[in-house]
């Protein structure tokens, strides 16, 4: 009886035994897992656990402005009013697109399309740019009635001076080939492909000096994503504000660019106007030309096709994108050099027989008879070639 009483207390012990190895074993490796997630992937969760907390936000800097020699404003910029729908806020998606459309003359199917974008709540959506005055007072007249809908000001350029825009150039959105570029040229700079970028002239050639650095807002956000505004849970959070880009200061004059301006009312053609002390660039013109602000607002079809087939091809900068001869204008140059290096005098004297030849190639006077026997002075005031041809020589 003894021994039963025996082998029943061992077994009982040992089942104890293995029982309180399986809790310190369990124990063990929850220990380990524990110490692996909050010392080993530490920073890691960290980070995870501020994202579902916290959403950061660009703020857009301003562009640099534009000014000619004498300090006059050529291209600054302005607020603008854009309207924005915030989908964290809005009560009745279908109501609310129905009465903007109504608002706003804009088909449902339109602003459909630009709020189905996958992106957080509590960002706004830009449903429409550069809104009128009448606009503004239509959704303020109705602000009860669209809830989650706002008029935000944006700094966009001012083209309202109307600079010359073959030479200032515009902005647009860039390629995924030149976004690439001024990641990689400008990385401080924050590129996106939402962005506006210098595409031509001016914008184009100073776009890292004229963007201005971005600034930065964290918002504290809920489990759902929203925005949380309630005073009582929401945290002091860092902003950093947008920086405005360098100024850009020409040796153009404002006021001559004007001049020749209103000469080429009504013609077409190109003029630079260089100051011969430095090579500094005083004017330039090419016309026709376009509204400065064609590409920042929406242009219809027609518009632009008759921008487009303008027989004159106003898009066509004249100054820089085309070669021309300098004509006999290129004379009195070549006269001056001479004179200057003692090749020739007033006196000097040369015959024109109509043509001239230079290897395998004859080069012809306006005259094909020849003008004789002629001097500088003659050569200048009949715009003899071969006396112009051979002092070259």
């Amino acid at each position: 009886m003894t021994r039963v009483k025996w082998g029943y207390s061992n077994l009982v012990t040992s089942r104890f035994f293995w029982l309180w190895l399986m809790i310190a074993s369990t124990l063990a490796v929850l220990c380990l897992r524990l110490w692996h997630l909050q010392i080993v992937k530490g920073d890691y969760y960290t980070k995870i656990s501020a994202n579902n907390y916290t959403r950061m936000i660009e703020i857009t800097a301003p562009r640099g402005l534009i000014y000619d020699r004498h300090g006059e404003l050529i291209l600054g910029n302005r607020p603008f009013y854009d309207l924005v729908i915030v989908p964290q806020f809005v009560q009745n998606f279908d109501h609310t697109i129905s009465n903007l459309s109504r608002l706003l003359s804009l088909s449902k199917r339109s602003l459909a399309k630009i709020t189905s974008n996958q992106q957080p709540k509590f960002l706004p959506i830009t449903l429409k740019k550069n809104l009128t005055l009448h606009e503004i007072a239509l959704i303020e007249s109705q602000k009860m009635q669209l809830p989650g809908v706002h008029i935000t000001k944006n700094i966009r350029r001012d083209y309202s001076s109307h600079p010359p825009p073959h030479l200032v150039g515009y902005l647009s959105s860039p390629s995924a080939k030149q976004l690439n570029e001024l990641q990689q040229k400008h990385p401080h700079k924050m590129y996106r492909s939402s962005d506006q970028v210098g595409k031509f002239g001016l914008e184009k050639v100073w776009e890292g000096e004229l963007k201005g650095k971005k600034g930065k807002q964290i918002l504290q956000v809920d489990a759902f994503g929203r925005r949380v505004d309630d005073p009582l849970v929401t945290w002091s959070l860092p902003k950093i504000p947008a920086i405005s880009g360098h100024h850009l200061i020409l040796s153009l004059d404002r006021s001559l660019q004007k001049i020749a301006e209103k000469a080429f009312t009504g013609k077409d053609g190109a003029v630079v106007v260089v100051d011969a002390r430095d090579g500094g660039i005083l004017a330039m013109v090419s016309h026709p030309s376009y509204p400065s602000n064609l590409y920042q607002s929406p242009i219809s079809k027609h518009e632009w096709n008759n921008i487009l087939h303008h027989p004159a091809k106003p898009l066509f900068d004249k100054t820089t994108g085309a070669e021309y001869p300098p004509g006999s204008t290129f004379k009195v140059i070549l006269a001056l050099a001479g004179l200057q290096e003692a090749v020739i005098d007033r006196h000097s004297e040369k015959h024109c027989t109509g043509s001239i030849r230079l290897g395998k190639k004859v080069f012809h006077c306006h005259k094909r008879s020849g003008h004789g026997v002629v001097n500088l002075k003659r050569a200048i005031a009949q715009s003899c070639n071969v006396f112009f041809y051979e002092l070259g020589l």
